[in-house]
């Protein structure tokens, strides 16, 4: 009997100290209530941390008594790590559920199609998402992509380049593999074509990523595919110029204009020096790239130069191409090599 009794008295008074633990948690309402206050909780802080950076914020009163009433109402429940946003009507209950559920602030960062995994990283690290190098050291392992048979050493080419949301301080292998699964469902649904086409996987993705890089024009990506499976079959060189800034890029330069001694480079990507495909992709191509190399335009072009305005010359013989050239040069007097677009060098 007198068990009970103690029994019942301990429930009343945890009955009557949640409530008075919720009212003297509660903040002091400063501020406007419109404004979203950032609070970012580090890895490792601590509880006791975390609730002093929402008390210095005005998001609760009292540590020790928010520590209370989490072990009390939460028990067993870690408040954690990540950026979060709060306005400023939220009461102390609301804030400290949305630490225990790691509602985290999302930030969203797009990568453009063509662009490359050095690219992507940079943007990540200005995004405040992970930092470029740990991104790129994970790129380097392959595993998770086991169907791709990846050659080239890195998961480039394989990161579907669309707008994603990651909140900040994210485990890069946790964002490689949010990405890849956006690649992947894409190549899912075209597998069959390949497996009917003959086309290997990876040289499928190696080959988009060079007309992703090559075109300007959404029309075009298709003929220019056309060139370079022309090129292939007639055991021609692709001498495709955005090679070569790979190859550079992979060594640490960073150029958008090349010289005649860039194309003596000796590096299996310089595709002037190197017969058939690169060891891999020199970025990341979009739909239409991919496409483009699933259905190439029929034709017997094996050269195009650049215009002026984007858009390209295409011709079937050298002398073609030659006139091309000069007309481009006509139109355009400061010829240039641009990463998205042909050359004017006259294949080998």
């Amino acid at each position: 009997m007198f068990a009970r009794l103690i029994a019942a008295l301990v429930l009343v008074t945890l009955g009557l100290s949640v409530p008075v633990f919720y009212f003297t948690l509660r903040k002091d309402g400063g501020g406007c209530p419109e404004e979203t206050l950032v609070v970012a909780i580090p890895r490792g802080a601590g509880t006791l941390r975390a609730l002093d950076l929402l008390r210095d914020r005005h998001l609760i009163a009292n540590r020790w008594t928010a520590l209370a009433y989490l072990r009390c109402v939460f028990p067993g429940k870690p408040l954690q790590a990540g950026e979060y946003g709060f306005d400023k009507t939220m009461g102390p209950r609301e804030v400290l559920l949305k630490l225990i559920r790691g509602e985290v602030l999302l930030h969203s960062v797009t990568f453009p199609e063509g662009r490359t995994s050095f690219e992507y990283a940079r943007i990540l690290e200005k995004a405040g998402i992970c930092s470029a190098g740990d991104f790129l050291a994970v790129l380097r392992d392959t595993t998770p992509a086991p169907s791709m048979h990846v050659s080239g050493g890195t998961l480039e080419g394989l990161l579907y380049p669309d707008t994603y949301h990651f909140p900040k301080m994210y485990p890069p292998k946790r964002i490689v593999r949010a990405i890849l699964d956006r690649f992947e469902r894409i190549a899912a649904s075209r597998r069959e074509e390949l497996r009917r086409q003959s086309l290997d996987p990876y040289a499928w993705v190696t080959l988009a990523s060079i007309v992703e890089r090559e075109a300007r024009v959404s029309d075009e990506k298709p003929v220019i595919a056309g060139v370079f499976f022309n090129r292939l079959a007639a055991g021609m060189p692709l001498q495709a110029d955005p090679c070569v800034l790979y190859a550079l890029e992979m060594r640490g330069a960073r150029v958008d204009r090349l010289t005649h001694a860039d194309l003596q480079l000796d590096s299996k990507y310089n595709t002037y020096r190197y017969g058939g495909l690169p060891p891999g992709p020199i970025g990341n191509p979009g739909l239409e790239a991919l496409d483009a190399v699933l259905h190439p335009r029929k034709h017997h072009y094996l050269y195009f130069v650049a215009r002026s305005d984007g858009t390209h010359a295409f011709a079937v013989t050298l002398a073609d191409h030659l006139r091309n050239i000069a007309r481009s040069r006509r139109l355009d007097p400061l010829p240039h090599v641009r990463i998205n677009s042909k050359s004017d060098s006259l294949p080998h």
